[in-house]
């Protein structure tokens, strides 16, 4: 018996788990973020043409088999705060939920490219142990749970802490992310499909910068990307 219950209960009751965009009390049902904003989140796809979105992100990023996201990231929608949330607000089931959430809805994109390993983009290893996690991998564990794919976080690494992405022009973008990253132990996925993940697309410069080490490291390899968000062009 859980004697704290009566305690818990109460404290449930004056103080609500609340919804990470709206701010508003969760149902029962819900997991951090409202049923109806939710359905803001998933109809962002078509009021942004992620589509075509993903399209012109593909064919700029070499060696990229495949390439999707969940929902379009706007600097003018409040759902904006769910990336933000995972990375900066010690939030890291969020990012699980994220991962579930887009297995579910992304299911028949994930049966037809059958992908065989997942590859969390990496953090350096000092900006991991500050935040406590690495938000690519949270994401990915809630893909694994859904659809099954194994995870790989011994194959591609952060050798350089290079500086946030965050406000840096496309050329800068570009520069910062050169030669930051090393493959390792690469012959075990050699003639593999490999799924970069990552939480937000804006420029491609690190996914790009990912894809082509794996690629050098081993070009029988073929490589995909998902991120949870694509930026649109007036994020």
């Amino acid at each position: 018996m859980d004697l704290l219950a009566p305690l818990k209960y109460a404290w449930y009751v004056i103080f609500p788990p609340m919804c990470v965009v709206c701010n508003t009390p969760l149902k029962g049902n819900e997991n951090f973020v409202c049923d109806n904003c939710l359905k803001t989140i998933l109809a962002s796809g078509s009021k942004f043409d992620k589509k075509h979105l993903l399209q012109n992100m593909r064919a700029t990023i070499s060696h990229l088999k495949s390439l999707n996201s969940l929902f379009i990231y706007n600097k003018n929608e409040a759902y904006k705060s769910v990336i933000t949330d995972i990375k900066y607000s010690n939030k890291p089931k969020l990012g699980m939920m994220l991962g579930e959430l887009a297995g579910n809805e992304l299911k028949k994109w994930f049966e037809k490219e059958n992908f065989d390993v997942i590859v969390p983009v990496p953090l350096h290893k000092k900006r991991k142990n500050y935040r406590g996690y690495n938000q690519s991998e949270l994401i990915a564990e809630g893909l694994k749970k859904v659809t099954g794919i194994p995870i790989d976080t011994k194959v591609l690494f952060r050798v350089v802490d290079n500086k946030t992405q965050t406000r840096k022009s496309f050329i800068d973008r570009k520069k910062n992310v050169s030669g930051i990253f090393e493959a390792r132990n690469i012959s075990r996925l050699s003639n593999k499909h490999i799924l970069l993940v990552d939480d937000v697309l804006t420029t491609g410069s690190t996914i790009g910068e990912c894809v082509n080490t794996l690629y050098k490291a081993d070009s029988t390899i073929k490589v995909s990307a998902f991120t949870l968000a694509i930026a649109h062009n007036d994020y």
